[in-house]
């Protein structure tokens, strides 16, 4: 027989409805969710596992492969402690059911930031008539009241230095930067080939001595196919100046 998840909206709403709920706010990293969720492994003799690249945009447990997915409105504690939650009762069901909500309450008194008492949590949890279990004597409280997690402790995030791309040769400018310096030297595109790049480059005053000088018409010396070749042309022509 399947249960239904009962109460599961409610603690979505009672969640929204607190102080200490802080989806969507940039708390933790990587190394400090894994180093959170490492510390209680050990504290509840379990293996969670922790991914933070792969959840899909969606924050869930998958009890299956005992791993907590988290996307990235997830990196602060509240969501953190919901998923952990979800791990040490995933034998209990409903999902959101009494237990669940009374071992995130515990995590949440102990662990959060914001250190929510057990009165303001009960409170809370009753103002959404929340099941839960006796808060103050489970064996979820047991365990934590002499946890301390120390954020300060975890490995901190690996810093990686980008290396500077190269700066690709730009022959177009270099044309510029050769027909600037020389000005007989002539380099100009030939917008009758739509559907090709093709670059004229010649030596004007060879040319006007020369009247046939363009009759090979593509095949001829001063026809190139791209900037780079227009460049290379380019000081050819310059080193025949220079004989």
């Amino acid at each position: 027989m399947k249960i239904t998840d009962y109460q599961q909206s409610r603690v979505y709403k009672w969640e929204r409805d607190t102080n200490w709920f802080c989806q969507f706010k940039d708390q933790l990293n990587h190394e400090e969710i894994k180093y959170i969720v490492n510390r209680l492994n050990k504290v509840f003799g379990l293996t969670t596992k922790i991914h933070t690249k792969r959840a899909n945009g969606l924050c869930h447990f998958n009890r299956s492969k005992n791993a907590i997915y988290l996307a990235r409105y997830g990196f602060n504690w509240s969501v953190v402690l919901h998923e952990y939650a979800h791990a040490i009762t995933k034998y209990h069901k409903p999902s959101h059911g009494d237990y669940f909500v009374s071992a995130y309450c515990s995590l949440l008194r102990y662990l959060h930031p914001d250190k929510p008492t057990y009165q303001e949590l009960s409170a809370s949890a009753n103002k959404w008539n929340l099941d839960f279990v006796n808060l103050r004597y489970s064996d979820y409280d047991k365990k934590l009241k002499r946890v301390v997690i120390d954020i300060d402790k975890a490995p901190k995030p690996k810093v990686v230095v980008k290396k500077p791309k190269k700066k690709g040769v730009r022959y177009k400018e270099k044309c510029q930067e050769l027909i600037d310096q020389h000005d007989w030297l002539k380099i100009e595109r030939d917008d009758g080939w739509e559907s090709e790049l093709r670059i004229d480059v010649w030596d004007y005053d060879y040319s006007e001595l020369n009247q046939d000088y363009f009759n090979e018409g593509s095949s001829g010396e001063y026809c190139t196919w791209s900037w780079k070749q227009a460049h290379d042309r380019a000081l050819v022509l310059i080193d025949r100046r220079m004989e």
